[in-house]
């Protein structure tokens, strides 16, 4: 059965709006929305440009938006800031619309932070500037089924989109943050064998004033790993 036809004949509702205009920082997802209403319950299908549902979910404008329900199962991106009420701004959604009054941006039990500057400490797997696959459930992202007939974890693991929160980190307590160094999120986590001649050489003028090396010929000094 359509969906459309579902919603009117089984739930009841009434179609009360066609082709209602697409919010702009869901108009590269979306080509149409059709608004049912039902009292004052209202429920917006939103037609996707692309096989994948999660190409509209991602594009909402908080965390705790980032969640999604089939009769059979639940997908929650972000559950510890979502179960607790916080929720985090998507700058990239925002970059293209400024509406605040869509998903729980217009509810005051939710706590809006834009960024995770907040935070006592680093933002670890979640931050805002790494890249996370929703096929691989993001870094932490919780998925449930309790009817596979209605199974979102197949979809969820059948999907390539991946997606951030941001551009740059402003939590300055983690390793992403540029603003104590620019250059220190592209440095490896241990010098690299090519560097350790650089390390000794240099150490060796910090500590005798002149260079540390193993040996030296017509071509510099050598160095033995």
């Amino acid at each position: 059965m359509p969906v459309h036809l579902f919603i009117t004949q089984t739930l009841e509702y009434q179609q009360c709006d066609t082709g209602s205009p697409v919010n702009d920082a869901f108009k590269h997802a979306v080509t149409r929305m059709t608004v049912f209403c039902k009292g004052n319950n209202v429920i917006t299908v939103s037609e996707s440009t692309l096989d994948d549902p999660f190409t509209v979910l991602l594009c909402s404008h908080t965390t705790a938006d980032m969640t999604a329900m089939t009769p059979g199962g639940l997908v929650v991106l972000y559950p510890q800031w979502t179960l607790n009420c916080l929720a985090i701004m998507n700058q990239g959604a925002l970059n293209r619309s400024q509406s605040h009054t869509l998903g729980i941006m217009r509810r005051s039990r939710f706590r809006l932070e834009r960024t995770t500057n907040f935070l006592s400490a680093s933002c670890e797997g979640i931050c805002p500037t790494l890249w996370q696959k929703v096929g691989g459930h993001g870094r932490q992202g919780l998925v449930l089924d309790w009817d596979e007939r209605f199974s979102i974890r197949r979809i969820v693991e059948t999907s390539h989109i991946e997606w951030r929160l941001s551009q740059y980190c402003e939590n300055t307590h983690c390793p992403f943050y540029t603003g104590n160094n620019k250059l220190s999120v592209r440095l490896p986590p241990k010098p690299m064998p090519g560097d350790l001649l650089g390390i000794r050489i240099q150490e060796g003028l910090i500590e005798h004033n002149r260079p540390v090396c193993d040996s030296m010929d017509e071509s510099g000094p050598r160095l033995t790993l």
